[in-house]
């Protein structure tokens, strides 16, 4: 039997994929972090998430596709003077690519990422310090016939818990089923081992930063970072067309929490290994 090419379409493998994709498309997910130690005190995590992704539009000579990302943290804390931090964060990514000897990609996302009390009520709440403009630069010699390629380019987010530029580099290997991609500060590998299935595993930076806003302390302001590796495995399943079904589970390590606590005092916490397990629905990918 055929296998179908694509099982290495989704998001979820190279990126050099993602730029193949067309007509809209729905993700969501939910993750949840084991309890670990956090100090002296014990810090657990969980995460929804939903994507939402527009057709294409031609546009200069190449694809624009507009995708709309929500993602919902909390973290619960036991011995510690905090209340349990509820974080939102919603991204509007404006991506465009063109395919001409190589491939070249750039995007820029507006990123407003807060607390609860503040994203319930943006419009009246919200402030500068609650924006941020992620963006991504970079150009691909997609595999050829003896499998090799590259990609190299800027990116601008909060991966490695605050807002930064860095470059990302990467050799793309390409075989039959399989698929791999070596580089830094990403690596991974995916293999298509029959029609609706696809297995790999993946490392890269998981950080994050939001603003947040203490009503419990008169509005006193901060950014809560969270810097975190995570390692997966995956496995993904098509049940039928256009419907997608991912498991993942692996674990955080190298992590690191700063914000501040109910009573002003900073926190700046190495928590324990975590493990994870992360299940995602996605309709629509061609």
């Amino acid at each position: 039997m055929t296998r179908p090419r694509h099982l290495f379409r989704l998001p979820l493998l190279l990126p050099l994929a993602a730029a193949a994709q067309s007509g809209p498309a729905l993700q969501a997910h939910y993750r949840d972090l084991s309890g670990t130690a956090f100090g002296d005190a014990r810090l657990h995590g969980r995460e929804h998430g939903l994507r939402l992704r527009t057709g294409e539009l031609t546009l200069g000579g190449g694809r624009f596709v507009p995708a709309l990302d929500y993602a919902y943290t909390r973290y619960e804390y036991t011995g510690l003077p905090s209340r349990n931090r509820d974080l939102h964060r919603l991204a509007l990514d404006l991506a465009w690519t063109r395919h001409d000897a190589g491939v070249l990609h750039v995007a820029l996302t507006p990123v407003v990422a807060t607390s609860s009390n503040v994203f319930k009520d943006l419009f009246a709440r919200g402030s500068g310090r609650d924006l941020d403009l992620h963006a991504r630069l970079w150009l691909a010699q997609p595999p050829a016939a003896d499998g090799i390629g590259w990609r190299a380019g800027l990116f601008r987010d909060d991966a490695f818990g605050r807002p930064r530029v860095y470059p990302q580099v990467s050799a793309l290997w390409r075989r039959d089923d399989v698929r791999a991609e070596l580089g830094w500060p990403t690596a991974r590998i995916d293999w298509a081992p029959a029609a609706r299935w696809a297995i790999g595993a993946r490392l890269a930076p998981a950080g994050r930063r939001w603003h947040v806003v203490s009503d419990e302390r008169d509005g006193a302001r901060f950014h809560y970072r969270q810097e975190a590796w995570r390692a997966a495995l995956m496995a993904d399943w098509m049940p039928a067309a256009r419907w997608r079904l991912s498991l993942q589970g692996g674990v955080e390590f190298e992590r690191r929490h700063r914000f501040e606590d109910d009573t002003g005092a900073p926190v700046d916490r190495r928590p324990g290994d975590a493990r994870f397990v992360e299940l995602a629905l996605r309709y629509g990918l061609d």
